[in-house]
């Protein structure tokens, strides 16, 4: 972080991520982890619309910028099967928590 902005100091940057990090270790089930993954999601998720949106409102479009879709189905589904597997993957994390936690169902 210190690299992004170095306003602030490398310690203050350690002791920031640190404590932050070191909240982790309070959780006392991994049940409380997807709270705390939901929650940083629905953060990053914001911030990232946001800034998005004030970016491209003060930068405005481009000229030069070529705007294509897909020509045919098996572009799409080019296109489209890879984030399957990418949300795919996330969710199957969520699943074996729930196993962990009543191993008999």
């Amino acid at each position: 972080m210190y690299i992004l902005s170095d306003a602030l100091s490398k310690r203050y940057w350690a002791l920031l991520w640190g404590a932050a990090f070191s909240l982790i270790a309070f959780l006392p089930t991994f049940r409380h982890y997807r709270i705390l993954s939901v929650l940083l999601g629905i953060l990053t998720t914001t911030y990232t619309a946001w800034f998005m949106t004030i970016t491209s409102d003060i930068e405005g479009p481009q000229d030069d910028v070529v705007y294509d879709a897909p020509e045919n189905v098996q572009d799409f589904f080019r296109g489209f099967v890879p984030l399957l597997f990418i949300y795919g993957g996330h969710s199957s994390n969520i699943e074996v928590a729930d196993v962990m936690d009543n191993p008999a169902s």
